[in-house]
């Protein structure tokens, strides 16, 4: 299910159940055999460490409380909160961004050799069976990472060097159902859970459960009190946290059918709630109510874009299990046009192929899409054979900014270039053949994700970021990605073989990409924007390859008529060179080209 996305290793409990059962089935034999080859292979360092696992003959290994824990926990935590440590963020200098991704940074910072001890500590208690004094250890330590309006000491959990932080609060969050009178538990635990900053990827109910051997005690009569607190109103958790936590949750306690009617009940969580119902049935063999369900997740309000083409992606899947062709068109063209990627235009595209509406159902589509100028709508005109407003687009997009999402340049030059040729893209060893098949690579950002296109960035910075981080997966259940169809290069590869395009627009189409070509390097070199020479040199070398093979000028010629157009710029110069000397084509004379048929 989409709710699963957790970490791939088993929690405590559960590995420690799994290798039980796997040391009864080798008996004691076996087992010391596979101890014995195991250690053969621990470097000489290791060995010593891996022999104390062990200890003395006869000497068993205690398991006391540590009763200096809380205290040192408690001294280190007034430090904190004292501003001791301040000096180790070095005060969020103009180079913290770096410093984040820095290991020796996070290891430098004097509070995390001393975090990660006492965590390490509390584990041990917690292994030990004390769980009062563990929730307790835990409960201060992860206080600590609160703002220092909350009660904490403004730690960053990023930083911690060697502590688990998911089995950490797994393990607290266990300690506190487990010590808590049962009639208290639900409401302990989601306090304890909201107040809690375990990082990117807080627990689920499953990993409380495996962070110690032996089953949740009470868990029927828990699940229904912690679903009542998770549907409370209260901004203490994301939506999209809740929902897998409330899915998790009705699935132990009712099953498929109480996610059903936990689906129904409106509410923040419902419209992620839907998908989770649909893929649940799905799971279950049950195609026919998934698709019911899907149907249903269309017509509710209010629901965001994503979800609406989240849940018509899965209604498509579905269709098409159950035969239903036309179908699973329709709802690729629901997907489509509520949240547009380049990948359900694909499959849209695919799908539309397959129940032989192809050219109906792009047509319409390019109906509804007329007058648009983005990237994504210069696809579908694309793959609509639409490539004269594909062209007219780019010819009336600004020559800077095309990084953008909003930008047709990057997919609609190379088209151009391409077929004008009336062949398949070029190899490897040409600058066409990389910009088509760049083509695959661009990153793909829903259109709706763009910024403005007037905030004045420079968009061929590649420090300048100009689209904004979207983080999906707080209520992205996962997306469709088995099944991947056909990518966009192999469909626009196709379309062009196959077309019988009359030679006089395939000229109109290079003469169309040379103006673009001209204009978009004028706009990099006059403003010297460095970072981007190099993509201006492979659009000239590209366009005269383009030439050499379609006969209608010599490519030569034409890169050193663009190289004495800047004859001061002698870094883009020595990019335009460099650019030309891995071209297999740009250097040919025009008589060693096909002709231009």
């Amino acid at each position: 299910m989409a709710t699963s996305r957790r970490r791939t290793t088993p929690g405590l409990g559960e590995f420690l159940d799994t290798l039980e059962a796997r040391l009864r089935t080798l008996g004691a034999e076996g087992t010391i055999t596979a101890l014995l080859a195991h250690a053969q292979r621990l470097p000489a360092t290791s060995r010593q460490e891996f022999l104390a696992i062990f200890g003395e003959p006869g000497i068993p290994k205690a398991a006391a409380r540590d009763d200096g824990l809380l205290a040192d926990i408690d001294a280190f935590a007034q430090r904190a909160r004292d501003g001791e440590f301040d000096a180790s963020h070095d005060g969020y200098n103009d180079d913290w961004y770096d410093d984040y991704h820095d290991d020796e940074y996070r290891a430098d910072a004097e509070w995390v050799q001393e975090a990660d001890p006492l965590f390490a500590a509390a584990g041990q208690v917690f292994l030990a069976g004390h769980l009062d004094q563990a929730r307790e250890a835990y409960h201060r330590l992860f206080t600590l990472f609160r703002p220092s309006h909350q009660g904490g000491a403004d730690l960053d959990t990023w930083m911690l060097a060697t502590t688990d932080l998911a089995e950490a609060a797994a393990r607290y969050l266990r300690c506190v159902y487990d010590t808590t009178p049962a009639p208290q538990r639900g409401p302990a635990v989601y306090q304890a859970y909201t107040a809690l900053n375990a990082g990117p990827q807080p627990p689920l109910l499953r990993d409380i459960a495996t962070a110690r051997r032996g089953d949740l005690p009470d868990l029927p009569a828990f699940l229904p009190s912690w679903i009542d607190a998770l549907l409370a109103e209260t901004p203490a958790l994301s939506t999209g946290q809740r929902r897998r936590l409330l899915t998790e949750a009705t699935l132990m306690h009712r099953g498929v059918d109480g996610l059903a009617d936990l689906a129904h009940r409106p509410g923040p969580h419902q419209p992620g709630t839907y998908l989770d119902w649909i893929d649940a049935l799905t799971d279950a063999g049950r195609i026919g109510h998934a698709a019911d369900a899907a149907r249903e997740a269309l017509t509710i309000t209010p629901a965001a874009p994503i979800h609406l083409a989240h849940a018509a992606d899965r209604l498509a899947e579905l269709a098409t299990r159950l035969r239903d062709l036309s179908g699973a068109v329709e709802a690729r063209r629901r997907a489509w046009r509520a949240d547009p990627t380049r990948e359900r235009l694909i499959a849209l595209v695919t799908t539309a192929r397959v129940a032989g509406t192809e050219d109906r159902t792009l047509a319409a589509e390019t109906r509804h899409a007329r007058g648009r100028t983005d990237r994504l709508s210069g696809e579908l005109f694309l793959l609509a054979g639409r490539i004269d407003t594909a062209a007219a687009a780019l010819t009336h997009a600004p020559s800077r900014g095309w990084s953008r999402p909003a930008h047709p340049g990057p997919v609609v030059l190379p088209y151009l270039l391409v077929a004008a040729t009336a062949a398949a893209p070029p190899t490897a060893d040409t600058q066409l053949g990389q910009l088509f098949a760049g083509i695959d690579t661009i990153p793909e950002i829903p259109i709706y994700h763009r910024l403005d296109a007037d905030h004045g960035m420079d968009e061929d910075d590649p420090d300048d970021l100009d689209t904004e981080d979207v983080d999906v997966t707080d209520d992205e259940p996962g997306g469709d990605t088995k099944d991947r169809p056909a990518s966009l290069v192999a469909l626009l590869t196709s379309q062009i073989t196959q077309a019988n395009t009359p030679a006089k627009r395939r000229r109109q189409w290079l003469a169309a990409a040379e103006s673009v070509v001209a204009r978009r390097v004028e706009a990099i070199v006059s403003n010297k924007n460095r970072g981007a020479y190099a993509r201006a040199a492979s659009l000239i070398v590209a366009y005269a390859e383009a030439q050499t093979i379609t006969g209608t000028g010599n490519g030569h010629d034409y890169v050193a008529g663009m190289r004495q157009r800047y004859p001061r710029h002698t870094a883009f110069r020595a990019e335009l060179d460099r650019a030309t000397r891995t071209s297999a084509l740009a250097g040919q004379p025009v008589s060693h080209a096909r002709p231009h048929r």
